[in-house]
């Protein structure tokens, strides 16, 4: 009996699951006879469609109602009961779920494609929002950076708005693998060629930043520091400033930022891209021995027109996007400009104090006693066209100009007027041509022409002349580049890149002061010009299981010397598992043209280097040699980095005096850096994350004789920080703490040289005026903070608008960065004089965009 009633209820379930489920088509066959109407509908379509509910309580006239509130249909009648049943538009509404760390994807970042477009989509509550009428022929996906593309399979959108849907991250051994939030939304890390990448557009806030400064956003980077906190005075693992590669879409860019490299001369809406080069470049870039910065503005393909202004308390700006010719032509516009010199806010005072702190126009106290104008602007323009799928057209277009003014007041000489000013203009043409499907080629013009200039009393006004009375300083750089590359990419996805780029650079210097040994003048007036020819290659192996191998190399004939430099270049990852990959890099770097350390011309102030091209005798090539080993792991919303390095630059140079005179000499010194930077990122939530980075590092200096630390030697540094954006609001707080700046570094020694060389006062000992300084000054350390609202755009209101606070050095620490002595009026008598860094900051930002 029991045997019997168990194989009843076997077969009982086997037919209920067996059964065939009850579609919307069945239904409606059985509706229509049931209420004696007509209905016609197309059965293939209703048949993808099922229905767990029996219409025959559905009163006729409420059945189009019925339909609509649970499908994409709707019921139309025609005449007295005859109706049809058609496809409408239905709303979507999409959880996106990461399948690893279960965490939510994040929407603002995703998009849906039908039959490969994308189509318009909105954000609300977290989750995706479209709409869509759906047609049986249709392929629906949804598309994430960082994540697989995943299809929704038509029938799903036929049987309900409410989806739920898996993404799974990216796990190939391929270039444009990335791993996604390295530091935050929008900064994530290429294992591939072990560059960083910034998405401008999505990058939330940083802290102590509300206006997208793009420096202040490299500082945050391990390994990348702003000793002095100057945004523009970058640091990438100990290599100076001017021994790293900053280029917009291919130009050269020399100035390293408006008021002394304090602010970044370039518009945020109208930047792309970053990619940050801390371990190395690819053979393609030449000319430096540090890092490399590739700016990147957006093509403008296709889309709609977009513009917008806005203001904060150092800038006005606005930009405008719009396409053109059916979308084959499009512009990007962007400006910048300071406000009139009678307003100074108090971020702008605060980088005043902290620019011209221990310089003539500043007293003991560290007080400006003297009105300083500022004056700073930036224009960009770029143009894409695109004839057709295989061709694409980018011209791009920068122009920069900074000018500082003021007047100091002197008891022997009265007012004596300084002026230093500076601009960089250039323009690039590159040329995308795909010849066959997997040969492309990329043509490559450049032109960088920048002007760095002071001037000091009469040769303000008057034509330049070495019979005139007054000072000047000029330095002057025209860049040209041309560059050819061809990528081939093999059947089994390895890379070959092999190119060419010829360059040519013009360097003008012209110089007059008084020499400070007998009041005669002391003048220069040199030009010099070189070339440099370097072919290149560069293998990509891509298909190795676990393995992903770079081998590559640039030859450099430099044409002022003859000398001719190869320039090997590895880089490997190995993909130890999912979630754990190792990595390493060396490579042979040259510089031709460098920044002679130690000179500065004006009275105040900073970023007056000469830049001189290599000619073996004043200045020389500078051989460069990286190194880096190190490991990722990244999992479950976790991200930890760490990478040792050690690397070289020789031969660069110096001169024994801040100016030019007949007693000082060039010489050169070694660089040597070496440490570890540790990185660890935890996701909190799909709104939510925090970082702390930790460096250990040394700067040596070595000249034939002695061993200096460097001056921006900082052997530990930490920076951590949280942010949190979720809907319109973002917020960061991060605090930063660094060991002090060395004070015995080799810029003191020759500092002190021209003191000991003076006789002191008769019958008293002679006094070491540098001696209180200390080996290293005080540990620094900041408290900063960023908050931003967006009104966001509707269908009613056609625009939007941000506003944003930021506040730097919250509690208004003094961090010393530096002493410099200034003369007290007698025989090597000296007032030694404290620089700090910039003190407390506030900015307010509002942006209007429609």
């Amino acid at each position: 009996m029991r045997a019997t009633l168990a194989i009843s209820a076997i077969l009982w379930v086997t037919a209920a699951i067996c059964q065939p489920k009850s579609t919307l088509g069945d239904e409606l066959t059985r509706y229509q006879n049931e209420k004696n109407i007509k209905l016609s509908f197309d059965a293939e379509l209703l048949e993808q469609i099922s229905s767990e509910k029996s219409l025959q309580n559905v009163p006729v006239d409420s059945l189009s109602t019925y339909l609509s509130q649970r499908f994409p249909l709707v019921a139309e009648k025609i005449e007295d009961n005859y109706y049809i049943i058609t496809l409408a538009t239905a709303t979507y509404t999409v959880h996106l779920i990461d399948s690893v760390g279960k965490g939510d994807v994040l929407p603002e970042l995703s998009s849906v494609l039908i039959n490969g477009k994308a189509i318009p989509s909105t954000v609300k509550d977290g989750r995706l929002i479209f709409n869509l009428r759906p047609t049986i022929s249709d392929t629906v996906s949804i598309f994430s950076p960082g994540y697989k593309p995943t299809s929704i399979d038509v029938s799903t959108l036929f049987n309900t708005r409410k989806l739920e849907m898996s993404l799974s991250p990216k796990v190939i051994k391929l270039n444009d693998v990335l791993i996604k939030d390295y530091l935050t939304q929008g900064i994530d890390l290429n294992p591939a060629n072990q560059s960083i990448s910034i998405d401008v557009s999505t990058l939330p806030l940083l802290p102590g930043e509300t206006d997208g400064d793009l420096f202040a956003s490299l500082s945050a980077l391990p390994g990348i520091t702003s000793p002095d906190n100057r945004a523009g005075n970058l640091y990438i693992r100990g290599s100076a400033t001017d021994q790293s590669y900053i280029m917009l879409d291919n130009i050269p860019i020399y100035s390293k930022g408006h008021y002394f490299g304090t602010i970044s001369p370039y518009n945020p809406k109208i930047i792309d891209k970053v990619e940050v080069h801390r371990n190395g470049f690819h053979p393609k870039l030449g000319g430096r021995v540090g890092g490399a910065v590739e700016i990147k503005t957006a093509p403008m393909e296709s889309g709609d027109l977009s513009c917008g202004i806005g203001a904060n308390t150092l800038f006005a700006m606005g930009y405008i996007k719009a396409p053109l010719a059916k979308n084959k032509i499009g512009i990007n516009l962007g400006a910048r400009r300071s406000f009139p010199t009678s307003f100074t806010s108090p971020k702008l005072e605060a980088i005043t104090e902290m620019v011209y702190a221990g310089s003539v126009i500043a007293n003991n106290a560290g007080e400006i006693i003297a009105d300083v104008d500022v004056i700073f602007e930036d224009y960009q323009a770029g143009l894409t066209f695109q004839p057709n799928k295989r061709n694409q057209l980018l011209i791009s277009s920068i122009y920069t100009r900074s000018e500082i003014g003021y007047i100091i007041d002197t008891p022997d000489d009265g007012d004596v007027p300084e002026i230093y000013d500076n601009y960089n203009l250039g323009v690039s043409s590159e040329w995308n041509s795909k010849i066959k499907q997997n040969i492309n080629s990329n043509l490559i013009i450049s032109l960088s022409s920048y002007r760095s200039r002071f001037r000091a009393n009469a040769a303000i006004d008057e034509p330049l002349s070495p019979t005139i009375m007054g000072s000047f300083s000029i330095n002057t750089i025209n860049d040209l580049s041309i560059h050819e590359e061809i990528v081939l990419t093999t059947k089994n996805l390895n890379e070959l890149d092999f190119g060419l780029e010829y360059r040519n650079i013009e360097i003008q210097e012209d110089y007059k002061a008084g020499s400070p040994s007998d009041g005669s003048l002391y003048l220069r007036d040199q030009h010099s010009n070189a070339s440099i020819v370097s072919p290149y290659v560069n293998y990509s192996f891509n298909n190795w299981k676990n393995w992903l191998l770079q081998l590559g190399g640039r030859i450099n004939y430099y044409s002022r010397t003859n000398e001719v430099n190869i320039a090997p270049r590895v880089f490997t990852n190995w993909y130890a598992t999912n979630n754990l990959t190792l990595k390493g890099s060396f490579g042979l770097y040259y510089q031709y043209l460098s920044q002679v350390q130690v000179l500065a011309f004006s009275s105040g102030g900073f970023d007056n280097g000469l830049w001189q091209l290599a000619d073996n005798k004043e200045n020389f090539s500078i051989d460069g040699l990286q190194s880096m080993i190190g490991a990722v792991w990244n999992k479950n919303n976790w991200v930890f980095d760490v990478e040792s390095y050690f690397k070289t630059a020789d031969n660069v140079s110096y001169y024994s005096a801040n100016k030019f005179s007949d007693q000082g000499r060039f010489f050169t010194a070694d660089h040597e850096a070496f440490g570890i930077d540790f990185y660890l990122r935890r996701k909190l939530d799909s709104h939510m994350e925090t970082w702390l980075g930790y460096s250990i590092s040394e700067i040596k200096v070595k000249t034939d004789t002695m061993t200096y630390d460097g001056r921006y030697s900082q052997p530990l540094s930490i920076n951590t920080g949280v942010s949190y954006h979720k809907n319109h609001f973002k917020a960061s707080l991060g605090w930063r703490m660094a060991s002090g700046l060395n004070g015995n570094s080799i810029e003191l020694a020759l500092a002190r040289a021209p003191i000991y060389r003076k006789p002191g006062r008769p019958g008293q000992p002679r006094e070491d005026p540098f001696a209180p300084i200390d080996t290293r000054f005080p540990v620094v350390h900041f408290l900063d903070a960023s908050m931003s609202y967006r009104i966001p755009e509707t269908e009613n209101r056609k625009w939007s608008a941000t506003f944003g606070i930021s506040l730097v050095n919250m509690y208004n620490q003094e961090n010393l960065t530096d002493k410099v002595g200034r003369s007290a009026g007698g025989p090597g008598q000296l007032d030694i004089l404290d620089r700090n860094a910039i003190g407390f900051a506030p900015n307010l930002m509002v942006t209007i965009e429609w």
